[in-house]
């Protein structure tokens, strides 16, 4: 499932996810009111199918997308979110001792900042859907 973060055409930001040629706007609820939220899920599709949506709209240029971020800090190692971590983790049990060690590290060798959520909000970029 491809979940998608987006401006509505009244400027108010969206979540929805893209259904073949088309978005699905979801409506938030108090449950689930955020991006980090659904991510958090312990079934996040699940999560995101309980969700009421809005009538699909067809993508294309007016559909004005946004970084798929929320809270998160975005990481050089490929890591961004909680359940990432969580995931790896589970893998087995000399990855969770490295990821371990990078989550928990004070160290700023390991692991490099790329970006806060305020800087990825902010920044104007055209953002394309891959197939």
């Amino acid at each position: 499932m491809r979940v998608a973060k987006f401006l509505d055409s009244t400027d108010v930001t969206r979540l929805g996810y893209v259904r073949e040629s088309e978005l699905v706007p979801l409506v938030l609820n108090d449950r689930y009111s955020s991006l980090s939220d659904l991510i958090a899920a312990e079934e996040p599709i699940a999560a995101i199918e309980s969700l009421d949506t809005d009538a699909p709209v067809p993508i294309g240029e007016e559909i004005r997308w946004l970084p798929p971020i929320d809270d998160q800090e975005v990481w050089a190692a490929g890591v961004t979110y909680k359940r990432s971590q969580t995931a790896r983790m589970e893998e087995s049990e000399a990855a969770a001792s490295c990821y371990d060690q990078v989550y928990e590290s004070e160290s700023g060798e390991k692991l490099k900042l790329l970006s806060t959520p305020l800087i990825s909000l902010t920044v104007p970029r055209k953002v394309t859907v891959l197939p």
